[in-house]
């Protein structure tokens, strides 16, 4: 047999048991205050908080306890201190939930034990959603995160956020606005258990594994390192290909590209292309072909695939030009913050016959027209990620 709850619009199929259990699980939180200290306490809140609310023997509304004891204003003798009585129970489901939201340290003591029991993807995404709602006559943000910590997988993970309508980790925090330690370090150090790719102190190209770069636009849009339909060039390693994509399912340009000859990597001086997430920092024009050195113009004019030979400041002989323009890159990892001062940037190339193999210095070498086609549809701060082979 089943029941059909209606949960914001959505429907959600429970079993017997999951009934059950919502079901004490209510009866719990409409007689959270069960012990006299606890009891004392809500109604010490009571008289500070909205004095006036328990009907004396003369019929007039008094507090419980405060004021002396012969004050007119005081229910007689205090009588009912410590007792869950009938005033005491119909003011606690008129602002219980309030006393609780300003007393959360009396409200840490909740029955996780019910969600642990119970795997199923459904029910825990049936507490973080009602606790979003706040109709649990508890600590919201402690109810979603027992519902959070029971999740024991990756498997449960995807069905909770099946059932949720997007990823829990972030639907919680959305209402979460208490800063306590008990609430915040234990969901986020759930999540973490679970995907370890999401931390922070991680660099993501350590952690993150792709299948091709529609999945990579997915995991950085679940990551929060870009907001769905962000543009982002993305300089796809291991087939040395670049897509310019808003979505993760059409790529809007797509180039052959060459990085370092010495591979991937964020170390200074070791000519390999920086990875993971980055940012075009500045836009450098020159006209088609045009010789930048040093990232400036130089008037001269190369073929797609014709070699000039330069000598540098040092001495140094150049064959492989930098053409038409450059888009500079700057990190925005810790890993990756050194990108700029190792001149590591996209820029147009007399070498287009080498492009699709690992070639450059560590820049990313792409066709002269496929930087014109950047330089004109990218805008500074335009995302970039560079996922390694």
């Amino acid at each position: 047999m089943f029941y059909i709850i209606f949960i914001d619009m959505k429907k959600l199929v429970i079993t017997d048991i999951e009934k059950k259990m919502i079901l004490e699980m209510y009866s719990l939180t409409e007689s959270t205050i069960k012990s006299e200290p606890e009891i004392k306490s809500f109604q010490d809140w009571m008289d500070k908080n909205h004095p006036g609310w328990i009907k004396d023997s003369d019929g007039r509304y008094k507090n419980l306890r405060t004021g002396p004891s012969n004050d007119p204003n005081r229910h007689v003798n205090g009588k009912g201190y410590g007792v869950f009585g009938p005033s005491t129970q119909q003011m606690w489901e008129k602002y219980g939930s309030e006393f609780s939201k300003t007393n959360v340290k009396q409200n840490t003591a909740f029955p996780y034990n019910k969600l642990e029991s119970n795997p199923s993807a459904q029910f825990i995404a049936y507490i973080i959603k009602t606790s979003k709602g706040g109709v649990l006559g508890n600590d919201k943000e402690a109810w979603s995160e027992a519902a959070f910590n029971s999740i024991g997988s990756k498997d449960i993970y995807s069905k909770v956020e099946k059932f949720l309508g997007e990823d829990p980790y972030g639907y919680i925090e959305s209402f979460m606005d208490t800063k306590e330690m008990y609430h915040k370090n234990p969901v986020y150090d759930k999540y973490i258990t679970l995907f370890p790719e999401f931390n922070d102190n991680t660099c993501s190209p350590e952690v993150i594994k792709a299948s091709n770069w529609s999945d990579l636009y997915q995991i950085l849009v679940k990551r929060k390192m870009i907001e769905n339909n962000d543009p982002i060039i993305i300089i796809w390693g291991p087939t040395q290909t670049l897509y310019y994509a808003s979505n993760d399912t059409t790529a809007s340009l797509t180039s052959k590209v060459s990085t370092g000859a010495n591979g991937f990597g964020n170390t200074p001086d070791n000519k390999e292309t920086s990875t993971g997430l980055l940012r075009v920092s500045g836009k450098i024009v020159g006209k088609p072909y045009e010789v930048l050195v040093n990232k400036t113009s130089t008037g001269k004019i190369l073929g797609p695939n014709i070699d000039s030979t330069r000598v540098d400041n040092e001495g140094k002989h150049h064959i492989a030009e930098v053409l038409t323009g450059i888009l500079e890159l700057s990190g925005l990892e810790g890993c990756n913050k050194n990108t700029l001062e190792r001149s590591i940037y996209i820029h147009g190339t007399n070498k287009e016959n080498s492009l699709g193999s690992k070639r450059s210095n560590g820049c990313i070498r792409v066709s002269n027209d496929t930087i014109k086609k950047l330089l004109n549809s990218t805008s500074v701060n335009t995302k970039v990620y560079v996922y390694p082979s």
